[in-house]
């Protein structure tokens, strides 16, 4: 796929999907939002971790790997993203056991060799506290049972994750006190980095 494809990533409560709503709508562009709302593991998986771990990230993987591979061939124009499929390594190097992992990690790199990489590769980093209270204000029922020290966990395999990829230049913006739904001038800030920040090799960390 030669179109641009810009991926907004973060923890769970840190913005992504409205901001990759918002500006896919203002570049006029497909918007690629993962469908979690419908995954029938994942109440059970907040219910009971170690049972529905692996099933979770295993329907995970499938649906974000047919999500793509649609879209790779497909695509007229920009592409923006709420989510990269390295997500899926991500979080399952925090739920699945070890053996488990192993096979997780072979079924990946089976299924996600010949995807596109991201042109601009952004992860929206707020503090644990705020994760927590965007959580509660949106009131997933499913969500309100999250612990801090899980989203922590999170949030270091994420930082991990990104020190050591080679794949591709990703940006860490730094989000506190930032409201680019409430705040135009917030919004343009974001943006700006986004699409104008040098896109310099390795990883770099910016505020807005």
């Amino acid at each position: 796929m030669s179109n641009p494809l810009i991926v907004i990533e973060g923890n769970i409560g840190a913005g992504k999907t409205s901001l990759a709503r918002r500006l896919g709508q203002e570049l006029r562009a497909q918007v690629l939002l993962e469908k979690f709302e419908d995954n029938p593991f994942l109440p059970l998986f907040y219910q009971d971790p170690e049972r529905h771990a692996f099933a979770l990230e295993m329907s995970f993987l499938a649906e974000r790997r047919e999500q793509l591979a649609g879209l790779a061939g497909q695509a007229e124009g920009p592409l923006v993203a709420d989510y990269h499929p390295s997500k899926s390594l991500i979080f399952a190097s925090q739920t699945l056991k070890s053996a488990e992992m192993d096979l997780y990690r072979r079924l990946f790199r089976l299924l996600h060799k010949d995807l596109p990489q991201p042109t601009r590769y952004v992860y929206l980093h707020r503090e644990v506290p705020s994760l927590l209270a965007n959580i509660a204000k949106r009131g997933r029922g499913y969500e309100q049972g999250l612990e801090a020290e899980y989203l922590a966990r999170i949030e270091r395999a994420y930082f991990d994750f990104l020190a050591d990829n080679q794949d591709f230049p990703a940006m860490i913006l730094d989000m506190e006190g930032i409201d680019f739904l409430g705040d135009d001038e917030h919004y343009r800030r974001v943006r700006h980095k986004i699409l104008h920040e040098p896109r310099a090799q390795g990883l770099i960390r910016t505020r807005p």
